[in-house]
């Protein structure tokens, strides 16, 4: 923002220091982090504030990804409803075949069943596709992280034998994605998310 002194009575000069009659002003952090919790002690706010400021800065993103993270939900109630018509179809085939009948009739739905369930998987696998193509996991380590720097480089150097180079940079490399793989990234995966020991490799693509 730059501003400039201007004074009603032009011979007013008590108010301008030396010849500096305009500065810039650079504000940073503008906006409390995160989404304005007033308490920062409880860590329910805290959490729920980190998502909400995630989802306004990339909102358009956001209802992408929940949109393909529809998948697993509605591949596993296919997939049951598939797996159900698939047994009864081929015991009932069974059944009329040990009786003497013709059970080729139900070959052609068998095999209508078999591509459904193959169609079911490939949507599956698709729309995890679409969902590393976002980046999500990727935009918010570079949000967070930028807002780690511009925190830093308002501190006054009382504050720098606290916050030295080292704690600055391991913070921003481990514990920033430490924690959008656990929140962040989580609110994405209730229903499919992988064990802690193996991560999902594209959500810090």
């Amino acid at each position: 923002m730059d501003f400039e002194l201007k004074f009603v009575d032009p011979n007013e000069k008590r108010g301008v220091l030396g010849d500096l009659r305009s500065t810039r002003v650079a504000v940073l952090n503008d906006d409390k982090f995160p989404n304005d919790v007033k308490d920062l002690t409880n860590h329910n706010d805290v959490l729920f504030g980190f998502i909400i400021h995630h989802f306004y800065h990339f909102k358009s993103d956001v209802y992408k990804a929940m949109f393909w993270k529809l998948a697993p939900g509605i591949v596993f109630i296919f997939d049951q409803l598939i797996t159900q018509k698939m047994i009864k179809t081929v015991s009932l085939a069974f059944l009329i075949r040990e009786h003497g009948g013709d059970a080729s009739e139900y070959t052609n739905y068998i095999v209508f069943l078999g591509v459904a369930y193959f169609l079911n998987f490939l949507l599956d696998y698709y729309a995890d596709i679409q969902f590393c193509k976002l980046r999500m996991g990727g935009k918010a380590s570079l949000a967070l992280r930028s807002m780690c720097m511009d925190t830093v480089s308002q501190l006054t150097p009382a504050f720098e034998e606290t916050f030295d180079v080292g704690r600055v940079m391991k913070t921003a490399e481990v514990a920033v994605d430490g924690a959008i793989d656990m929140s962040w990234m989580g609110c994405f995966t209730v229903c499919a998310s992988p064990p802690p020991s193996s991560p999902n490799p594209c959500y810090l693509t």
